[in-house]
């Protein structure tokens, strides 16, 4: 079975951008399967990073409408504002969201991106995805909201409309201000990654280019090439390849700097302490 490595943290953190630019680099074998996309009803993979029009979101099959809705308004929504959240509403929308998960990854290597925010929805898609790895991406709260805006304000102009009416346009209720309030400022932080999370770790996000978090995550989970001479024809941005995570390496500069860093994990084994007796 393929590795699937979910990036998750709190709304507007970049976790498609990231989780698209590690498949982008990772090689051939990995996919994003974009966890929004599968909740408004569409291609996860073929789909990632795109916003359904208010006509797909009409289209969307009435199960999944149905758990995305319990998602949203027995879960997200009364947590972002303080109340009490209904966790078996994440229950069932992940455990639906895991079978689609597993049925793409197959032999493949999967991209996982959706918000996950709370230790506890973690515990659940460790059960749910086996040998899952995870990465939480920790944005600051001012930071969030500032991207949520710029967000908003591309995908108007990208449908040539003032954002009053890009949000305007899709099914729900309150102003035009009431609803940019909800989709800016309404929140949850991600709990961070502790020591006993196996496989899972917390990224700090500044006011950084997003390329760097790719690397950060890429560099994390062994994803892309770490070779600073590498020469490899599948490496199209000069510092990220297939080559050094592909079973077959065939780049002459990096077939000698895995030798080497394979005799220094030795020397390094070699040198530590017998254990005591």
């Amino acid at each position: 079975m393929g590795r699937c490595v979910l990036i998750c943290g709190a709304s507007g953190c970049g976790k498609s951008t990231t989780a698209e630019g590690l498949a982008e680099r990772a090689g051939a074998s990995w996919s994003h399967f974009d966890g929004d996309s599968w909740m408004y009803g569409r291609d996860p993979i073929a789909h990632a990073g795109q916003l359904p029009t208010p006509e797909q979101l009409a289209a969307c099959p009435a199960e999944i409408a149905s758990l995305r809705d319990g998602f949203i308004n027995r879960y997200w929504m009364p947590l972002a504002q303080g109340g009490a959240a209904d966790f078996a509403a994440v229950e069932a929308f992940y455990t639906a969201m895991a079978s689609a998960v597993e049925a793409a990854r197959g032999d493949a290597d999967i991209v996982l991106s959706h918000a996950v925010c709370e230790r506890r929805a973690r515990d659940l898609l460790r059960r749910l995805v086996p040998g899952v790895e995870m990465a939480v991406l920790d944005v600051a709260d001012a930071e969030l909201v500032r991207r949520k805006k710029h967000r908003l304000t591309e995908q108007a102009a990208e449908k040539g409309q003032s954002v009053d009416e890009f949000v305007m346009a899709y099914p729900g209720s309150g102003s035009a201000e009431e609803r940019i309030d909800n989709l800016t400022k309404s929140t949850i932080a991600s709990d961070p990654a502790q020591p006993e999370e196996e496989g899972t770790v917390s990224i700090a996000v500044a006011e950084e280019d997003m390329a760097a978090v790719v690397r950060k995550v890429g560099d994390h989970f062994g994803l892309l090439c770490t070779n600073p001479k590498c020469k490899c024809p599948d490496c199209s941005c000069g510092s990220g390849c297939t080559c050094m995570v592909s079973p077959a390496v065939t780049c002459d500069p990096c077939v000698d700097f895995k030798k080497a860093k394979e005799a220094a994990a030795a020397a390094a084994a070699a040198a530590e302490p017998e254990p005591a007796a």
